[in-house]
């Protein structure tokens, strides 16, 4: 079962309906980057997929003006290969196909090609990767959302050290919201704490050794009260400050990119 609007992703349109959308206004194009890995006993290992997908649609609904592409997966995902069915990208590998991916659209009239990041992981080659590939293509825009998280603290707190950092309620909650069918509450289980350590950043503390090292389940927090009412609530909020975000980000690229442009012709 799907909720969200599957019409703008082009992998369900041919190449006919893809340009006459880029020629209808559509050039803004949106790419989730997700992973294929454990998500404790009771979420699919394509959790990152599926919601960076279902992220992609209900933003690009919200801009009017935005295609989805296909996501990418795998990710960078070496902290979970402890777990059977994880698979990982080199971080090169990764930064490669997110390349591609850009330079791919970019070269079919896209203006605005933003990047989700729907997996912590990838969040460091996202940003180093669309850093670069900006100063060398300045003919369409790169909005890269590395940090997605930010954007769903809005209300209360969903992610850190008490609330947990994977498999956990919120990400759960997601799934319970929008893909009910995939998700076996009755083997959710809280594992994984280090609330009680002084560790300020757990990300540093997970890239250095694996998440099999902290939790046997494959599960960083308490995924046990998790409701699809409070991944619809959490979820709406969350698309509504990205979009917001994006047209943003959209107008202030375009205004630099101007002044940029106005400052060349006085030279």
């Amino acid at each position: 079962m799907t909720i969200f609007n599957k019409t703008l992703l082009i992998n369900n349109m041919t190449w006919p309906e893809i340009q006459a959308n880029i020629n209808s206004g559509k050039t803004t194009i949106i790419v989730s980057v997700g992973s294929t890995e454990q998500h404790g006993p009771h979420l699919p290992i394509a959790t990152d997929e599926l919601l960076g997908t279902a992220l992609a649609c209900y933003v690009a609904e919200l801009l009017g003006n935005a295609l989805v592409a296909p996501t990418i997966r795998p990710g960078f995902s070496p902290h979970h290969m402890g777990f059977p069915g994880t698979i990982t990208f080199s971080a090169e590998t990764l930064s490669m196909v997110i390349r591609d991916y850009i330079e791919s659209l970019g070269r079919h009239g896209f203006e605005n090609i933003v990047v989700l990041c729907s997996h912590g992981g990838n969040s460091p080659t996202i940003r180093l990767t669309c850093q670069a590939l900006q100063a060398k293509n300045p003919a369409y825009q790169i909005i890269p959302i590395y940090n997605m998280m930010q954007y769903a603290c809005i209300s209360q707190k969903y992610f850190g050290i008490e609330e947990g950092f994977h498999a956990n309620k919120i990400e759960t909650a997601w799934m319970l919201y929008l893909y009910p069918e995939l998700v076996q509450m009755d083997k959710a289980v809280a594992d994984g704490s280090i609330k009680d350590t002084e560790i300020r950043d757990a990300g540093i503390l997970l890239f250095h050794g694996t998440v099999k090292d902290i939790s046997e389940t494959g599960v960083l927090g308490n995924p046990c009260s998790a409701s699809a009412k409070l991944g619809k609530e959490s979820f709406n909020e969350l698309t509504k400050a990205l979009a917001e975000e994006i047209r943003n980000l959209t107008k202030a690229f375009r205004n630099s990119q101007k002044n940029k442009d106005s400052s060349g012709k006085h030279h």
